[in-house]
């Protein structure tokens, strides 16, 4: 959510006066706040958080937005909400709030907003594989970039990985609602620049680390070892837990490992309880479990070798940031 609401931040900056929620102060308190420093902007972004119930539905109501957008239904917070099915549910509450009229801009890849998308108005989409008011097309995935076309159109950005490009689509998206040219659009995207610890490329003297460790979930962690899977070189993923999972946790961990053994990754390296089942899922790549950060740290410092590609993911709580700045 936080790198759709800045890329789209920085598509409706190149034409409009726009107040964007700080960080990622999305809650009951930071929203408010939010809307409390509102001066003579035209255009209010706000960030809406939840991971219970009822949650967006207050926040929609405090904002009462003209337009909302949903990016996926993934698998966060699916230990509280205990299904996809229900995080939907509770990512729909956005609307409670929405005014009459108001647009609802949707990811049309995802597959349950995908079925969703005939069950309101005023519904635009965005997608790279279904047909969407905004389609990608010619997607091409490079090292530190990426570009495609929409309506024979070519944007670039200057981040790598799908799921950036699913950011750039709903940043296109609201930039055509809101009349913003092609030119501006495209500069807007090229302007976007990623927070920190969310797909920073660090190259070192030999080796190149991929910090992503701001957090993880199984959507975010998959986009990212394909990413990776895509580099030349030896790929290297360091991957720790994924939290707030509840009955899933298991199945989901174990499910990353299976993925991997569709990816052409070299060595995957695990840090943290839950991070194990990663490995249980693993058959044909190389792999070692470690109990701490240090153990991992100090296993990298003797085996990276140049022009390695390092992966660092994880939730936030396992400090990750901790390996990074101890590598780069």
């Amino acid at each position: 959510k936080t790198s759709t609401k800045d890329i789209v931040y920085s598509v409706l900056a190149t034409k409009y006066k726009v107040l964007k929620t700080p960080g990622n102060l999305n809650n009951h308190i930071g929203l408010p706040l939010t809307i409390l420093s509102l001066k003579d902007e035209e255009i209010l972004l706000v960030e809406m958080g939840m991971n219970h119930f009822n949650e967006l539905s207050l926040l929609s109501n405090i904002a009462k937005p003209t337009v909302a957008i949903i990016t996926n239904i993934g698998t966060a917070h699916i230990g509280n909400l205990g299904s996809q099915e229900n995080i939907l549910k509770a990512k729909l509450e956005i609307l409670d709030g929405l005014k009459d009229n108001g647009l609802f801009i949707i990811n049309n890849d995802d597959p349950l907003l995908h079925k969703e998308k005939d069950h309101h108005n005023n519904v635009y989409t965005y997608g790279i594989n279904n047909d969407s008011f905004v389609k990608a097309t010619d997607v091409l995935l490079n090292e530190e970039n990426a570009s495609f076309k929409v309506d024979n159109y070519e944007y670039k950005i200057n981040i790598s990985g799908e799921h950036f490009v699913y950011n750039a689509l709903c940043a296109i998206t609201v930039g055509k609602l809101f009349d913003i040219n092609e030119e501006n659009i495209s500069k807007g995207l090229l302007d976007f620049s990623i927070s920190s610890n969310r797909m920073d490329i660090i190259k070192t003297k030999g080796y190149t680390l991929i910090d992503d460790s701001y957090n993880a979930n199984y959507d975010a962690m998959l986009y990212a070892l394909k990413y990776l899977n895509n580099l030349s070189g030896r790929k290297i993923a360091v991957l720790g837990s994924m939290l707030e999972l509840g009955d899933y946790s298991k199945d989901l961990h174990l499910k990353i490992g299976k993925e991997i053994n569709n990816l052409n990754i070299d060595l995957v390296l695990t840090v943290g309880d839950e991070a194990k089942f990663i490995n249980e899922g693993i058959t044909d790549t190389p792999n070692y479990h470690f109990e701490s950060n240090s153990e991992v740290i100090q296993y990298l410092k003797d085996n990276l070798k140049e022009n390695d590609y390092v992966l660092i993911k994880a939730s936030h709580s396992l400090n990750f940031k901790e390996i990074v700045d101890n590598l780069k």
